[in-house]
C-alpha cells in the first residue's frame, strides 16, 4: 500500500532555517541519536529531527555538541574536512554517507503519513526524500521516485482540466444567461457570489 502522505505547513524556525538552506548544496550525512545531520558545503550542518524540527549550525559547533566518543568525534570530523575540500573524497569517509543523488537545495517541502514525517528536498537536477518514523526512530534519505514525481505531474495536469473544464462551463452559462461574451470580471463576479459560503 502506498502512504498517503499529507503536506504540512511549516513552523517559522522551520521557515527561517529552510530560507538558510536555499542555494546550499547537499554533501554528506549520518544518523545519531534519532536525528539526522547533513553537511552542506556552506560550512554548516543542518539537523532534522525526527518529528520534522530542525536547527543549523556551523560544522565546528554542531559536532562540538554531539555527545558521542571522542574517537569517533574525530571521525567525523575529518570526514567533514574532507567533504568540504573536495566532495569526490565520498569513498574514504568513516562514519558520513553520501546522498544518493547530488542535490543543491532549491526548496524544502514537510510531509506527514501517520506517525511518519518527510522532507522533500527539491534540487537543481535531483529530488531527495527524508523520511523519518516516529514510532521506530528509523531514518531513511533516498532519491525521491521517480514515480511518485510523476504521479504529482499527472494530478496537477488532472487538477488544470478540471480547471478548465469548469472556466468553459461557467463561460457558456453566462454567455447563455447574458446572450453575449461575458467579460473575465463577470466571470470572477458570478464566480464570488456562488462561492462565498463555502
Amino acid at each position: 500500500m502506498t502512504d498517503i502522505w499529507t503536506q504540512k505547513d511549516t513552523t517559522t524556525h522551520q521557515d527561517h532555517v529552510i530560507a538558510h538552506l536555499l542555494g546550499a548544496t547537499f554533501l554528506g550525512y549520518f544518523v545519531f541519536d534519532e536525528a539526522l545531520y547533513i553537511l552542506l558545503d556552506i560550512g554548516f550542518v543542518w539537523t532534522i529531527l525526527l518529528d520534522g524540527e530542525m536547527g543549523l549550525l556551523p560544522h565546528p559547533v554542531a559536532i562540538s555538541e554531539l555527545d558521542i566518543e571522542g574517537a569517533v568525534k574525530n571521525q567525523i570530523k575529518t570526514d567533514i574536512d574532507m567533504l568540504l575540500s573536495n566532495s569526490l573524497a565520498a569513498e574514504n569517509l568513516l562514519h558520513l554517507q553520501p546522498p544518493p543523488n547530488q542535490c543543491q537545495i532549491k526548496d524544502v517541502r514537510f510531509f506527514a503519513s501517520g506517525d511518519r514525517r518527510r522532507l522533500v528536498i527539491i534540487g537543481e537536477e535531483a529530488n531527495l526524500a527524508i523520511e523519518m518514523s516516529l514510532a521506530t526512530a528509523e531514518v531513511q534519505v533516498m532519491t525521491l521516485n521517480d514515480d511518485e514525481k510523476r504521479d504529482n505531474e499527472t494530478e496537477r495536469t488532472k487538477l488544470e482540466e478540471v480547471a478548465q473544464t469548469e472556466h468553459e462551463y461557467l463561460h457558456r452559462r453566462l454567455r447563455e444567461e447574458l446572450g453575449r461574451e461575458p467579460t473575465e470580471e463577470e466571470l470572477d463576479s458570478w464566480l464570488r457570489q456562488h462561492t462565498e459560503g463555502y
